[in-house]
């Protein structure tokens, strides 16, 4: 029997479809995707009273999953959960009495922002985009859509993540050499970062006043499990967001055997031990492709290696036949 607050408004389902279970716990609190201990079910708020089809084992700690509506933003006590002797819901000697988790506490979704990239080529310079360059990119944060009465109180994070290139399984239905295994670096950061805007837009650009910047320009960025943290020390408010920009450049290292494909990047506001999200932005995808090197014209190739194949015939070009630069060889 569980007892819920009722301040906190949640329904529990109780369908054929949708209803509590039970599952052992080990090192996750996520519930399984499929029910591995069906309860079966009766709501009468505020308590829910429920047999499960497997009996719990003595000395076990199990996870309780309460699938349902109605659930509201705050923190709401007590929750109270009993188990009884036997499988009469009303009846029977109380066993045991839970009191751990005491609380239903519900965040409300997180805010969401935008995440823009470019690319920063100095003028007359080569823009970067071989195996193994690094690209200075300028990252941009907008939130035009939030109420001027939210603020964000520091600290925070900003966390961005790229994602990873992969790997590549031997191909059994082609020619042993063909599209051999593969383990492709990633695209990297690189630890330093520096704000460029964190305001609203210029209204005068002719005046060559920078942008406002927050008040430490460098913040000491790192890396965590692969996770770019930019540590923020002040508040992020505005009285108007609809032009607020938080603008960073951080540089980004491709892979030196993986071209063709970009990166897919994304990116939140979170507290500093990472257990409220206060804004996400939607995942950026096809990030910084790295481009194929030309290596030499048709004309100036000697001789080619194409393992008996036609590196002109494009099934076997997408099997990986063809002239490439040294750097592949």
């Amino acid at each position: 029997m569980i007892g819920l607050p009722t301040g906190a408004s949640h329904t529990p389902a109780v369908t054929a479809t949708s209803y509590p279970h039970v599952w052992p716990l080990t090192t996750s609190l996520t519930p399984p995707t499929k029910a591995v201990n069906k309860g079966t079910c009766a709501w009468n708020s505020p308590v829910l009273s429920c047999t499960f089809a497997t009996a719990l084992t003595k000395g076990t700690s199990y996870g309780l999953a309460m699938p349902g509506t109605g659930a509201v933003v705050g923190s709401f006590a007590p929750i109270t959960i009993s188990t009884r002797m036997n499988n009469l819901a009303t009846a029977g000697p109380v066993m045991d009495v839970n009191r751990v988790f005491d609380a239903v506490n519900t965040d409300a979704a997180a805010s969401t922002m935008t995440l823009a990239q470019a690319k920063i080529t100095a003028s007359g310079a080569t823009a970067k985009e071989f195996p193994g360059e690094t690209a200075e990119i300028e990252w941009t944060f907008t939130m035009a859509d939030w109420a001027a009465t939210k603020v964000i109180k520091a600290p925070y994070n900003i966390v961005m993540t790229l994602g990873a290139a992969g790997t590549r399984a031997q191909d059994t239905t082609l020619a042993a050499w063909e599209k051999y295994p593969m383990v492709y670096d990633n695209w990297t950061w690189v630890t330093t970062c520096t704000n460029t805007q964190f305001g609203v837009d210029d209204a005068d650009l002719s005046d060559k006043v920078p942008a406002v910047t927050m008040t430490d320009k460098a913040p000491k960025c790192s890396v965590v499990n692969g996770q770019l943290v930019i540590p923020i020390a002040q508040d992020l408010t505005s009285t108007d967001y609809s032009t607020f920009k938080m603008k960073f450049k951080v540089s980004v290292k491709m892979p030196s055997n993986f071209i063709g494909t970009g990166a897919t990047v994304d990116a939140v506001l979170s507290d500093p031990a990472s257990n409220n999200v206060h804004a996400a932005a939607p995942q950026l995808t096809g990030f910084l492709s790295v481009s194929k090197p030309s290596g030499q014209a048709d004309t100036q190739a000697t001789g080619l290696v194409s393992f008996g194949k036609n590196p002109n015939d494009a099934t076997e070009i997408t099997r990986g036949v063809g002239v490439y630069s040294s750097v592949f060889c």
